[in-house]
């Protein structure tokens, strides 16, 4: 029968009646540490993804505005030829 893991039992491991116990021991299988490799990678997918789409998607402003005035300065040069 599988033992019941939950975050409860974790802690009354972590904590004993003289407080913080300094003599823990956490057993990782390997299947515990590729979920945790997964979730790490998409942790980081995620990140990423959501930073393109705030620089690509989301217009700036300032940017749009630093267009502006070159064109503007661009067609003033062309008048002054």
């Amino acid at each position: 029968m599988a033992q019941n893991k939950n975050i409860k039992n974790y802690l009354d491991r972590l904590v004993g009646e003289e407080g913080m116990r300094t003599d823990v021991n956490i057993t990782m299988t390997t299947q515990t540490m590729i979920t945790l490799a997964v979730g790490l990678v998409t942790a980081g997918v995620c990140i990423v993804v959501v930073a393109n789409i705030m620089k690509n998607v989301i217009k700036n402003h300032q940017s749009e505005e630093i267009k502006v005035r070159l064109e503007t300065i661009i067609q003033n040069l062309k008048q002054l030829k």
